[in-house]
């Protein structure tokens, strides 16, 4: 557990049911700074994987499916963000939807619940599918850069 990065810490001591004991004296708990980092890392990896999906795709339609993964994603993405802006840990989907206040979190996380519905839509539009990814997650990294300490 020591050796385990400090910001991969944050999902497992919140999200985990402790059946017995406890990491007390083993590791501390994350602190705002390293989620923040998580955060920072986590949305630069996505506007990555999307720019250059978007750079050297030849069929964009082709790639609609394997954005499931990073809508999937988003939940643990704004678990973190609404912790960083309220000091709260949202256990889960039902409970984190009435507190998403960006307009750009609201529409990602919506994509992600009607994922399964949107198949048709997905094929269709998926360069404005790949576009949001890109909006949302160049806003979080805005957002987490704000909220690390080595800020410029």
């Amino acid at each position: 557990m020591r050796a385990w990065p400090r910001n991969e810490l944050f999902h497992f001591m919140n999200g985990c049911k402790i059946l017995h004991g406890g990491l007390e004296g083993i590791v501390a708990p994350p602190t705002k700074a390293e989620v923040a980092e998580y955060l920072r890392l986590s949305a630069s990896g996505v506007l990555h994987f999307i720019r250059h999906t978007l750079i050297y795709s030849n069929d964009l339609s082709a790639v609609a499916e394997g954005l499931a993964g990073i809508y999937k994603a988003s939940f643990f993405l704004l678990q973190a963000k609404l912790f960083l802006e309220t000091g709260k840990y949202v256990p889960s989907k039902k409970a984190l939807a009435p507190l998403l206040s960006e307009k750009l979190d609201k529409e990602v996380f919506g994509v992600s619940a009607a994922w399964n519905s949107l198949a048709d839509d997905r094929a269709r539009n998926t360069e404005r599918y790949l576009m949001q990814l890109v909006d949302w997650s160049a806003a979080l990294l805005i957002f987490a850069d704000k909220h690390s300490p080595n800020s410029r």
